[in-house]
Formats: C-alpha cells, structure tokens, sequence
C-alpha cells in the first residue's frame, strides 16, 4: 500500500484525536509553541535533552534533570498540570543539579507544560508542548540519516504526498535528530549542535520540533517512515497517535564508536588496536549517553549499521568481531536506558541492503549497475556481515529485519551502498513493532529461517525451515535472477535459485532445488562425488532472493549451515 492511499484515513483520524483532544494544539503558532530552547529564568534550566516539543514515553517515569545557581539547600518543585515532585538537589564543582521524577502517564494529544518554581511558587524555567506518546530511537550510520527527499528521488508524488502528510501529522508527529558529535569520555549533556539551515535537502541536526513540509525533507526517510507506521498502529488500535523519533547516527562510522568503553574489550584486546581504531565510544560518548543520563524513556531502538565494519578478519573489523561486538552492544544500551514494560526493551537490527561491495568499509563510490570492478572475485565479506547481524537474535527481545533484497542499482548522488527504499524497511519493522511493542502474536514479522539440513538418500539434501504462524507455507519464485547489469562477483549466476552446496571443500551449485512440503525445500546434488558437509543461501553482495513466505511475501534470511548425514 502506497503512503497516500494510508494517509487518506491515517491523517484524517489523526487530525480528529486532535480535534477532540488538543483544544487549540492545531492552531499554535510558531512563536507560540517556541520549539526550540526551553523557557528559563533565575539562572535555573533543564538540561538540554529535554526542550520544548518533545515527546516523553508514555506508561514510564518522567525523569528530567537540570543546573540551578540556587543553593542545594533550596526548594524546587517540578510539576505538569496538577501533579508535582520536589527536586532533589545536589552540588557539584559545576553548580547545583536538580532532578525530579514524576509519575508515568498515559499517552495523550493534549500539550503540557513542564514547570520548575521554587519555595514561592516563581517560575523558573519551563518546557512548552510537550506530549506524551510513543518515543523511537533510530541510530547507526548513514543509511539511518538517508533523507525523505533521497528516498523518492524517482517519485515525485510520493515526495509531495509525505510532505503534505507531515503537515497534517505535525501536531502529533515530532522529530529530533542529534547533531554530529564525539567526545572522549561520556557526557552528560549533548553538545549544542545548531539546526540545519531549512530547507535541507540532507539534515544531520534538529531540534525537537512538529513535523511538516519544511523539515521532513531532510529528515531520516527510516525514521519519518517509522513514524507514520506507528501513527497507523496506534490509530487502528484506538489510542492517541503521538510519535517521537530521535534520530542520532553518523555517517560512516563502524560500531565500535557507538559502543561504551568498558564493553568492547568484550570482544577485542585492547592491546592489539591499531592506529585506525585507536578512537572508540566517541559517538556512544556524545550522542547516546546524553539520552541515557536524561532517563529518557522509549519504545524501542532501531539500529541500521555494519557496513563500515564489512572486511576481512581483523581487529574490530569483519565478520567475526560483529558477531560479538553487535550483541554485547545491545546488552549494554538496553540496561541503559530505562525499563518501561515487563519484557526487555526491543531492539531492531535492520539487515544489510544488497550493494556492490567492492572496497569494504571503502565502498562509497560503487554503483551496482557499473561493468567496472577492481574485484576479480567475490570476497564473501557482505554476506558474512549479514550472519553476523543475525548473532544478534541470541539477546532476547532483538529482531532482524530483513533487507538484503531491497538494493538501489544506480541512486544518486550516494551510491549503491545507500539503497533508497526505506519505506520497505520501516514497513518490515513496524511489523516487529506489533508483536513486540503492541503485543500482537499474530503478526508474521519475519520470513523462513532454516532450523536443520541433512541428506537424505543417495542425491538429496533437505532443508527443513521454521515459518511463523499465519505465512503460510514455503514459496519459491522460479524466475528470481541476478539483475543484468550486476557483475558475477557481486551477484553469482551460477548458483541455482540463490542454494550451493560445499562438497569437498569446494562450493557448487545444486541440479535442482524444489519446496516438497510447506517447511521443507529439497536439493538434488551430484551424487558422483562425496556427501555435502554445508549449504548456504543467498550468500552474494547482491543476492538472488527467491524463497519467501508465501502469504506476506517476506524474505527467507540467508544461511550457512552444516548438513547432517
């Protein structure tokens, strides 16, 4: 379904909860609203993760915090319409910090004012149109930060339908995105990026603020997308459809600059950096634990990241440190940011889009539908990254969404590695955002996953697949092909319909492969040599994706697994 045949009735129920809910909330003006720096007088202000228009996650503890010249010995009191907490204060060689926390609410249309007085009721300092919603964290490298505009450069209807549909959902709608920044060590405020210049066609800062035609322009196309996904869910499900998304990611940036200090030694010797990684945590330090140190609730995290650690072996870099990396890194954000259900906060692990790889984290100038390479052979790097993303599943609560068949031949002007279809992928997330944000256990949110091969007779391997209730059975599409223009080292014709089998040390291509049952796909191998010891699926740059669930049509995830005898 294309987003304008949605926001005929996305939008229009949207502007009715705030037509009934939001009083004059539509009708604010600019200068009304002041969404940028929050209201503070008597040298008393919110620490900046907090600003005017922000969402505050719904159904959890508002904690916010802030500095004071008043002394520790003071009283100040935080409140949000009728309902207050006393401040806790504390001095430190920066001056007095405060914090309150107040009891959770349940999310709502209707704008609040965050308020500080003191022991005489003045007012101190304020947080202007606030609300209380669903809260998303979108984070990662450059594909995260892909704007709306890049993401329909080929459908100009599409563009002005997601601007139009910003207008009419910015009063529920909110965005942020976290300017580039690192640090050394972890801060406890992020650093005062200024906005980008509106319009931008690619904005990398943004305070919080509504959604509307100027802005969603440069905004995360996966993050926009996200939101009005969620706007849909929450609005099928009768509930106030506010959204907030931050967006924090920085372009070519491998994980290690995303993940706390004290964890990486998790999975590498310190001892054995080399020069290129001798910074680490530096984004994680500016940029993610800012949020942390706020308390700031959300729903869940997004995380669409890998390819500047796509290479061979090597320290931090490559598949096998991924595979270790990427899961302790999930463990550690999600203890921490706050606990706002009885399961774990979810965490979404976007799967590498197919791409060129021709110069691993290198590759940024590699168009697909290009006849030139300086490969002469596949390397396997990409597809091994894409095993790696899926260790993850081993962390509770953690769901890979498959992309590896939503390539961009020729995009412009950030090449192949930056695939325009993000409306699919915050499609396929939303669909994990039912089942583990909505506890909805009916949704189909991933394609087959292979749970055992073995052989079977003189010439048959059988791959038996595990599919969710409500996908129906195994589909195999006979006429999935490598794209004509694709080189043979990024996408291999020779495999048949994306299967090869290892016999004798050597990988090679099945006779035949069929579904035989709704679970179970059979490969016919040459039986004159020996037993096959491993087969794999999809395992190229630019794969050959051919088997899907056959209700939904999601992908199956690319294997490489042991076969039994």
């Amino acid at each position: 379904m294309r987003f304008g045949t949605l926001c005929v009735s996305v939008c229009l129920a949207a502007a009715m909860w705030v037509g009934v809910l939001g009083g004059d909330l539509g009708r604010q003006t600019d200068s009304q609203r002041r969404e940028t720096s929050p209201h503070t007088v008597a040298n008393c202000r919110f620490a900046n993760p907090y600003q005017n228009g922000m969402v505050f996650q719904a159904s959890a503890p508002i904690v916010v915090w802030g500095w004071t010249s008043s002394p520790a010995s003071a009283t100040l009191t935080v409140r949000i319409g009728h309902e207050s907490a006393e401040a806790a204060m504390a001095e430190t060689p920066n001056g007095t910090l405060w914090n309150a926390t107040l009891a959770p609410r349940t999310a709502s249309t209707v704008p609040l004012i965050v308020e500080i007085v003191d022991a005489t009721g003045q007012l101190l300092a304020t947080l202007d149109d606030v609300l209380i919603g669903t809260v998303i964290l979108v984070s990662g490298q450059s594909n995260v930060g892909i704007s709306v505009a890049y993401s329909n450069q080929d459908d100009p209807a599409a563009e002005a339908e997601n601007e139009a549909a910003a207008d009419q959902l910015g009063p529920t709608v909110r965005l942020r995105a976290v300017g580039f920044a690192d640090a050394e060590a972890p801060l406890v405020e992020l650093p005062n990026t200024p906005n980008c210049k509106m319009p931008s066609q690619q904005c990398g800062a943004l305070a919080w603020t509504r959604a509307n035609r100027t802005n969603v322009v440069g905004y995360s196309a996966l993050g926009w997308y996200l939101a009005r996904q969620t706007v849909a869910l929450l609005i099928e499900r009768g509930e106030p459809p506010v959204v907030g998304v931050v967006q924090s990611d920085v372009p070519g940036t491998p994980i290690q600059l995303w993940s706390r200090q004290e964890t990486i030694s998790t999975c590498t010797n310190a001892s054995t950096w080399g020069p290129k990684n001798t910074s680490t945590s530096t984004h994680f330090n500016a940029m993610i634990s800012p949020l942390m140190t706020a308390r700031l609730a959300v729903s869940a995290i997004v995380w669409y990241q890998g390819e500047a650690n796509v290479g061979a072996a090597a320290t931090m870099e490559g598949a096998t440190y991924y595979a270790c990396a990427l899961p302790t890194m999930v463990s550690d954000w999600r203890h921490g940011f706050p606990q706002t259900a009885p399961t774990p906060l979810p965490f979404f692990v976007v799967e590498l889009a197919a791409y060129c790889n021709e110069q691993d984290e290198s590759t940024f100038r590699t168009f697909c539908d290009s006849n030139v390479s300086s490969l002469t052979a596949p390397d396997f790097h990409l597809p091994a990254m894409r095993i790696a993303q899926a260790a993850s599943l081993a962390v509770t609560e953690t769901y890979l969404v498959s992309a590896m068949d939503l390539g961009s031949l020729h995009p412009l002007p950030y090449e192949s590695i930056h695939p325009t279809n993000k409306l699919e992928v915050a499609r396929r997330t939303a669909l994990g955002l039912r089942h583990a944000i909505f506890a909805n256990d009916t949704v189909v949110y991933r394609g087959p996953v292979p749970v055992s091969a073995a052989v079977t007779g003189l010439e048959y391997v059988t791959i038996q697949f595990d599919l969710q209730p409500g996908a129906g059975w195994l589909a195999l599409n006979d006429s999935a092909a490598c794209p004509s223009v694709v080189l043979n080292v990024y996408c291999r014709r020779a495999l048949t319909h994306g299967f090869e089998v290892e016999v004798g040390g050597q990988w090679m291509p099945p006779r035949t492969v069929d579904v035989d049952s709704p679970t179970t796909v059979v490969i016919v191998f040459d039986p004159s040599g020996e037993a096959p010891t491993r087969v794999r699926y999809a395992y190229s740059d630019w794969p050959v994706v051919s088997l899907r669930n056959a209700l939904g049509g999601l992908p199956a995830r690319l294997f490489d697994v042991e076969v039994t005898k």
